[in-house]
C-alpha cells in the first residue's frame, strides 16, 4: 500500500481490469464517492488502464477523490495488488467467465459485482459476495459499505470465495472435469478405455 501511495491503515475497495466501455469504469468511480460519504476514511484501487482512463481521472477530479483513488496502471503483480484489498468489485457491463473474480476469491476477497453473464457463476448473492444490477451504484455502494462495517460478514464471504475457487475454479478441478467430459464423449461413441490403463496423475503445484 505504501508504494501505492496509499495509507496502511485504511480499507481499500478495488478491482483489476482495463478502463474500456465493457469495465464501465466510471461506475466504479461514482460507486467510490458514494461509498466515501459514508466511509470516508476508505481508499480505491482500479489496477490497469486503457482508453477510458483520462475520462475516469477527470470524474475522479470532479469527485474531490484525488487522494482517495489510486489508479497505477498495468502491474505484473496482480496477486500483490489484490491482497492490498480488503473487498472486490466490479462494474462489468458485460462478461464471459471472469477469470479475475475467482482470483479474488482465492485471496480470501469478497465481491461485489454487477449480476450479468458469467460472473453469475461465480459469485452466489449473500453467500461469498452480493449481486446488484447493472448502474446501481447506490445498491452496490450500500454493499460495500455494509462489507466494510462488519469485518465478520467481510471475513465468513472471503471464506466462501476461497472455496469456491478451490474446489470449482482451481487447475486440478478443471482438468478433471475436462476428463470427465473426454469419458463421456468416448463412452457415448462406444469407445473404452484400455483395460488396466489408468488416467495420468495431475499433481498441481498451485
Amino acid at each position: 500500500k505504501k508504494s501505492l501511495g496509499m495509507d496502511p491503515s485504511r480499507p481499500v475497495v478495488g478491482t483489476v481490469g482495463r478502463f474500456t466501455p465493457q469495465k464501465n469504469p466510471r461506475d466504479f468511480v461514482r460507486v467510490a464517492a458514494l461509498v466515501r460519504t459514508q466511509v470516508p476514511e476508505a481508499q480505491f484501487l482500479f489496477v490497469g488502464d486503457g482508453g477510458m482512463r483520462n475520462e475516469c481521472e477527470q470524474l475522479r477530479a470532479e469527485l474531490g477523490l484525488e487522494n482517495a483513488m489510486f489508479f497505477p496502471g498495468m502491474r505484473e503483480d496482480v496477486p500483490q495488488m489484490l491482497r492490498c484489498m480488503d473487498v472486490f468489485i466490479l462494474t462489468s457491463l458485460w462478461e464471459g467467465l471472469p477469470r479475475v473474480i475467482p482470483q479474488a476469491m482465492a485471496v480470501g476477497l469478497p465481491v461485489v459485482a454487477n449480476a450479468v453473464d458469467g460472473v453469475c457463476e461465480v459469485v452466489r448473492d449473500g453467500d461469498n459476495g452480493f449481486l446488484i444490477k447493472p448502474h446501481e451504484v447506490q445498491t452496490m455502494a450500500e454493499s460495500i459499505v455494509r462489507l466494510l462495517g462488519d469485518p465478520d460478514l467481510r471475513h465468513r464471504m472471503g471464506e466462501q470465495g476461497r472455496k469456491t475457487a478451490q474446489q470449482e475454479f482451481s487447475v486440478t478441478e478443471m482438468v478433471k472435469q475436462i476428463e470427465a467430459l473426454y469419458e463421456e464423449l468416448l463412452i457415448k461413441n462406444g469407445v473404452a478405455r484400455p483395460e488396466g490403463l489408468e488416467p495420468p496423475t495431475f499433481r498441481s503445484e498451485v
